[in-house]
């Protein structure tokens, strides 16, 4: 007997779409996020010493990722 010459092709419709995708991969990262903010949170409340140096800091993290986070969140929930 011949050996069998029967492939495994999906059908192109049962595959995730690139939105379904990027949407997968934006909630990753954001849940990424909110883990690392709370632990950095924790660390700021155990840890800190200087409370202006505490605020200054959290300002600073916010003021620099919040922003990030709206663009990424537009072009995921866009596309």
């Amino acid at each position: 007997m011949p050996p069998s010459t029967v492939q495994f092709t999906p059908p192109i419709n049962t595959l995730p779409s690139l939105d379904d995708g990027v949407l997968f991969v934006f909630y990753g990262i954001m849940a990424i996020y909110i883990v690392f903010t709370a632990i950095l949170y924790y660390h700021w409340q155990q840890y800190g010493t200087d409370a202006r140096v505490n605020w200054i800091t959290g300002v600073a993290y916010l003021g620099t990722t919040l922003p990030l986070v709206a663009i990424m969140s537009i072009l995921a929930l866009t596309i």
